[in-house]
């Protein structure tokens, strides 16, 4: 009983111990296989059935189908070679799921030997690695792309030992540092030999100061030079973080961890821009300085063509006032001439006229009475070309009826005189309060009338004397009649000519004066007229 007994204890504790052996291997392998004692097929192994898709009965499947086409051939090796030493295997590759599915696994596999150490078959286990050897792969991508942008940005890896004063260079660190050595630690004074004397105290501050159990271990940015073997000088950018370790009084710092970057092209750079800014300052000063002195020069220009301006509108004036003046003494000398002609020379010539006639009744002088009367003829002859003069000189009419009627005299005196048919159109209005107005339109009437007889080539002309009318000054535009305004025109249908490019030629000596005097009366006078199209004067004077 008790044998019995001892024997059902220890098939019962074997069987619990293979059930808990069997659920350990389920829970973390994927699949669970036996082979045959070559090790070439799978037998007895439903769960890679299940997993792998490829069946497994009476018949004997070879297991290798099931590896991946890139991996068999290491696989097969191994597994070989294993076989051939009685050895453990041990190898990961790619299993091809019943999904279609590649996944990753580690296959474990340990041969069961006989009573004499002879295999009798391999028992073995993939377990699942995908997902580490996702992470793997993009773990080993990361470090590729890290390592291509550090190699892109020339930026290098350091750190200094407290304790042993070393600092651990990478490749690129050395590269940058132009160390030529391939030891990875080199001795802190021969790192700081190599940062220019002037920048020296700034990067061992900055140690200092990263180091220092109180403070938060932080290298702040720094930029330095390194002086190469060549003596060239390169420019780096250095930070970095401490690494400490305890608390209170007993923080120490165990690791100062940095980065070096090359920054030589950047201040290259920087330095090219703050040269071009000091140079565009000094431009743009001495641009100022030629603006300042042009604007002083363009000042005093206009100060001295200001003077002359007002030298030359006093000038002007001047000429405009002698002009005027000698306008005037015109006038006035006209006026005494007619009054001489009329008051003198025509008494003078009248009482010869009644001494000639009364020789003419002595009967003394019979034998001359033909020579008398020529002598008679040539008097009245005289006497109405004085009389002629007189009236043109001063027409009465002007003085007595006023400007419309004394150019209404004018068109009949036109006709007599010159044969031109003058068409006269006045507003009875039109007539200038002062004398000095009148006689000055009047004058222009003439004048405009004599130019159309000596230039135009024509028989008629056309004459306007009108008042504007009144208006909204609103509407007014600069340059046109004001309101009240006397405008006088003359018109002819003659062969004309340039106004603008035969002005000079086309203004007589009378028009300059006729020119001055309307100005000075705050008037103006303006001519156009084209070749073959006629002429237009237009006097506008101010009430």
């Amino acid at each position: 009983m008790d044998k019995s007994a001892g024997k059902r204890a220890i098939a019962e504790a074997l069987r619990e111990s293979e059930q808990r052996f069997r659920a350990l291997v389920e829970g973390i392998a994927l699949v669970v296989w036996e082979t045959d004692v070559s090790g070439s097929t799978v037998v007895q192994s439903p769960n890679w059935q299940a997993v792998t898709g490829l069946e497994v009965d009476n018949i004997q499947v070879p297991w290798i189908e099931a590896v991946h086409p890139d991996d068999r051939e290491v696989v097969a090796q191994q597994w070989q070679a294993c076989i051939h030493h009685k050895q453990l295997f041990s190898c990961e590759y790619r299993l091809k799921c019943q999904n279609q599915v590649w996944r990753w696994t580690q296959a474990h596999a340990a041969p069961i030997l006989d009573s004499r150490g002879q295999p009798t078959k391999w028992v073995g286990m993939n377990v699942d690695i995908t997902e580490r050897k996702t992470a793997e792969q993009k773990l080993i991508k990361n470090e590729r792309q890290m390592s291509l942008a550090l190699d892109i940005t020339r930026m290098g890896f350091w750190s200094l030992n407290p304790a042993t004063k070393e600092v651990r260079m990478d490749a690129r660190m050395r590269g940058v540092w132009g160390e030529s050595s391939d030891e990875e630690l080199v001795p802190l004074p021969v790192v700081m030999a190599r940062i220019h004397p002037e920048d020296r105290p700034l990067a061992a501050e900055s140690v200092n100061a990263a180091l220092n159990p109180n403070s938060s271990g932080y290298y702040k940015p720094t930029d330095y030079r390194l002086i190469q073997d060549d003596g060239s000088i390169r420019w780096v950018a250095a930070n970095g973080m401490t690494l400490y370790a305890g608390r209170g009084e007993q923080r120490q710092a165990v690791e100062l961890f940095g980065t070096v970057l090359d920054i030589t092209h950047r201040k290259l750079i920087e330095d090219s821009l703050r040269e071009s800014e000091e140079r565009l300052q000094q431009l743009n000063a001495e641009l100022e300085d030629r603006v300042r002195d042009r604007t002083q020069e363009l000042v005093a220009s206009e100060a001295r063509l200001r003077a002359t301006a007002e030298l030359a509108e006093q000038s002007s004036r001047e000429m405009r006032r002698l002009a005027l003046e000698l306008s005037r003494a015109e006038e006035r000398e006209r006026r005494r001439l007619a009054q001489i002609l009329h008051d003198h020379v025509q008494q003078l010539l009248v009482g010869a006229k009644m001494r000639v006639e009364a020789l003419q009744a002595d009967a003394k002088y019979r034998d001359a009475q033909k020579r008398l009367v020529g002598v008679v003829t040539v008097l009245d002859m005289a006497i109405n070309a004085t009389r002629t003069l007189a009236v043109a000189l001063v027409p009465p009419v002007l003085q007595t009826h006023g400007l419309p009627t004394a150019l209404q005299w004018l068109a009949v005196h036109i006709r007599d005189q010159h044969n031109i048919l003058v068409d006269v159109e006045v507003d009875q209005s039109a007539n200038p309060g002062s004398e000095e107005a009148r006689d000055l339109l009047f004058q222009a009437a003439r004048e405009f009338l004599l130019n159309v007889i000596k230039h135009a080539g024509v028989t008629q002309a056309r004459l306007q004397l009108t008042r504007a009318a009144p208006r909204d000054t609103t509407d007014q535009v600069a340059g046109e009649t004001a309101d009240g305004d006397i405008v006088l025109v003359v018109t002819d249908c003659g062969v004309g000519f340039d106004s603008q490019a035969g002005a000079a030629s086309q203004t007589s000596f009378g028009l300059f004066h006729l020119r001055e005097r309307i100005t000075a009366l705050g008037g103006r006078l303006e001519m156009h007229s084209q070749p073959g199209q006629g002429t237009r004067v237009t006097v506008r004077l101010p009430e």
